[in-house]
């Protein structure tokens, strides 16, 4: 029931059907907040996305009881509070996308020792704070992780450049400090760099015009110098 003109509320009788496996009601109009009737007998559930629509309040805590649950989307909506620790210890997660809303808190420390088949983390535009873990190598199956516009803060952890399987690398606009780590240049299957405004300094780093793979670089809004190689 995605890409509708549904409005209301989600209904909570849709955490009632126990056997259900996918929701989608993905760019709709639902308005209100996601009801924690929803998420407790829906043992087998694999899919939710409730994805642009008006949602407002918390996420709430007990989306941890969604045992099954391997895509997880709550993208453009207007969701505030933390982020429900709950969710990096189930273990089924292959996507969250949590981008565009008014989430605050942090990136727990042990972020992949749950959820280590994890494929997209997607928190851009939100309001979170806070390093990023330095064993987000344990992310290793990782091939998108946009966490651009936010309020993160420290150096880029060298250990992003273990994760092979990444893809899309989305840091911008965050009060990062040093650049990004040479490790970067070890990511071979990285197809777009997003590096604005980190507080680069100096000229771009060489190893970037060595990956081959690479097919966008953006490094806008830093304090670069030097010239381009020719």
């Amino acid at each position: 029931m995605g890409s509708n003109n549904l409005t209301g509320v989600v209904p909570s009788w849709l955490g009632t059907i126990p056997e259900l496996r996918h929701i989608l009601l993905d760019n709709n109009s639902f308005t209100g907040s996601i009801s924690t009737s929803l998420l407790h007998n829906n043992s087998k559930l694999q899919t939710l996305q409730l994805a642009d629509n008006f949602l407002i309040g918390n996420i709430p805590q007990e989306i941890h009881n969604l045992s099954a649950l391997e895509y997880l989307s709550l993208r453009y909506n207007m969701l505030t509070g933390s982020i429900p620790f709950g969710i990096f210890n189930m273990s089924s997660l292959r996507e969250l996308g949590l981008k565009d809303n008014r989430l605050s808190g942090w990136l727990p420390n042990d972020i992949c020792d749950v959820i280590p088949e994890l494929t997209v983390l997607s928190l851009g535009d939100n309001q979170l704070s806070g390093q990023i873990p330095s064993n987000i190598y344990n992310c290793r199956y990782l091939e998108v992780l946009s966490l651009s516009y936010n309020n993160s803060n420290g150096s880029i952890p060298s250990a992003i450049g273990s994760l092979n399987m990444l893809q899309e690398l989305y840091l911008g606009y965050n009060n990062f400090i040093g650049g990004i780590p040479q490790e970067i240049g070890n990511l071979s299957n990285l197809e777009i760099l997003s590096v604005p405004s980190i507080s680069q300094i100096g000229p771009i780093p060489s190893f970037v015009f060595n990956m081959s793979t690479l097919k966008v670089i953006q490094f806008g809004d830093n304090n670069l110098s030097g010239s381009l190689p020719v």
